[in-house]
């Protein structure tokens, strides 16, 4: 089967895929925040265009002085700390040491009320050494401790710290996450000396005050100011600009400020128009990050900045874990695609042609990379394997999967076991885009990452593929 019956009127049919797609994100958003949906304010599409280009003018201009990177969705990375680019590799876990703060920032994604057990990804750590022997078993090369705020359990933070430093050394680059206010001195010098690498604070809480940024500096050896781009306080931040860059901060962090189901009773009081997307984000707090960073720039302040869009986060953090617990569960016939979903292939061809097929695997002495089953007179293989056979007349049928890991298992997907430090964890697989059907040339086409080409904007099928194939590109739609 060919998806070539999908293109009457490629130019209908390329409306109609992206406004498919973009309702789906929008019932999404209307299921996640219930009752509070009808009363969020969503631009109005001259709002979204004057937005947008708004936008691309700062884009044009920064082009000139910074380097976008990850596909054009993060805003400069020229100058990123450490851990910003281990979190851009996939080889971060963040462990979030308590559910419980001691500041009321009215951007906080999550009620911060709970104490709980420290956990990431749905996985509970209640002892260090499980979690030691979970960034061994997956290859972490940076950690970080969030929360909540990681210094009410300082007791608790510090032992983390020093279990993880003492097995990976400098293999392990860490990081906490705090707002400061009960940093002293003295915990500055107990958390660097149990190994700490970097100490990240969020100014937002302390009203944008450095002082508690200052007990940190030349103590902890990298630290960083990361915080949301918040529209009404843009003067303010670019009179911080030149004072962290003084007094000896090492990065600027600025992320795009989102909409969350707990935030939204604080963020819906105030005069934001918000958009629709991956997830609902205020667009004019990415306006104000690129001011800013352009004000950097301008101002030859020299003070090292990045922005980190939602689409940034939500993407690349995303397909890292997906790519952790698809790469542990992936059969050898099957890949892990760019954006973490197990591909399986199946080679649809007539007798003759499969015949043809095998022989021509089996005389290149390939021994994994492909599954024959010669009484179903069916052919899984790799692309890598699919290259070999180069043949235009063969139909390509590809499903894609989702894996993630587990606590406990739900029984109704396939899975494997792991064992970190006597604990059972679990990697779950089930099947999230099933049998499609592509010729030759579109498989082609595919995987030389045309994403722009009219036919794979305009074909629903040709979409779904590339949204499993790839991480997308850019800044996020305003709509």
């Amino acid at each position: 089967m060919s998806s070539l019956h999908f293109f009457n009127n490629p130019e209908k049919k390329a409306v109609r895929a992206v406004d498919e797609y973009r309702a789906s994100l929008i019932e999404q958003n209307r299921i996640e925040y219930g009752a509070d949906y009808d009363h969020i304010a969503f631009m109005s599409p001259s709002e979204a265009a004057e937005l947008t280009a708004a936008r691309q003018r700062l884009v044009d201009e920064l082009g000139s002085y910074a380097q976008f990177g990850y596909k054009r969705t993060k805003v400069d990375v020229s100058r990123l700390s450490p851990g910003c680019r281990l979190c851009a590799e996939g080889t971060w876990s963040c462990l979030f040491i308590s559910g419980l703060c001691n500041a009321h920032c009215l951007y906080c994604p999550s009620s911060q009320d709970q104490v709980g057990v420290p956990m990431t990804n749905t996985l509970q750590f209640p002892r260090p050494d499980d979690y030691a022997a979970y960034i061994e078993e997956f290859g972490f090369a940076g950690v970080s401790l969030s929360g909540g705020e990681p210094l009410l359990t300082l007791e608790k933070s510090v032992e983390f710290l020093k279990r993880i430093k003492t097995q990976f050394g400098d293999r392990v680059y860490f990081w906490i996450y705090t707002n400061g206010l009960l940093l002293t001195v003295d915990r500055a010098l107990q958390l660097r000396d149990a190994g700490i690498d970097e100490i990240r604070f969020n100014i937002g809480a302390t009203d944008y005050r450095l002082d508690f940024v200052r007990h940190a500096i030349g103590i902890i050896p990298t630290v960083t100011v990361e915080i949301p781009a918040l529209p009404d306080k843009i003067e303010l931040l670019k009179a911080k600009i030149g004072e962290m860059k003084d007094q000896g901060v090492d990065y600027l962090n600025l992320h795009q400020l989102r909409l969350t189901p707990y935030n939204c009773r604080h963020l819906l009081k105030l005069d934001y128009s918000f958009a629709h997307g991956e997830n609902v984000t205020v667009p004019a707090s990415e306006i104000a990050a690129l001011k800013l960073l352009r004000y950097n720039f301008e101002h030859e302040i020299g003070l090292p900045i990045n922005y980190c869009s939602f689409v940034y986060k939500n993407r690349f953090q995303r397909a890292g874990a997906r790519k952790r617990a698809a790469t542990a569960i992936c059969k050898p016939w099957e890949q892990v695609t760019e954006n973490g979903y197990i591909r399986t292939i199946e080679f649809v061809a007539d007798v003759a042609a499969l015949d043809s097929s095998i022989t021509k695997l089996s005389g290149h002495n390939i021994r994994t990379g492909w599954k024959y089953d010669a009484a179903a007179q069916r052919l899984w293989l790799t692309a890598d394997m699919l290259d070999l056979l180069n043949d235009e007349q063969a139909t390509i049928v590809l499903s894609y999967s989702e894996a993630s890991l587990r606590q406990n298992l739900s029984f109704r997907h396939p899975y494997a076991e792991r064992t970190l430090a006597g604990h059972s964890v679990y990697i779950e697989r089930w099947i999230v885009a099933k049998d499609i059907a592509l010729a030759w040339r579109d498989w082609q086409l595919l995987r030389s990452g045309g994403m722009a080409h009219e036919r794979v904007q305009g074909d629903r099928e040709l979409l779904t593929v590339y949204r499993h194939e790839y991480i997308a590109a850019g800044l996020a739609d305003y709509y």
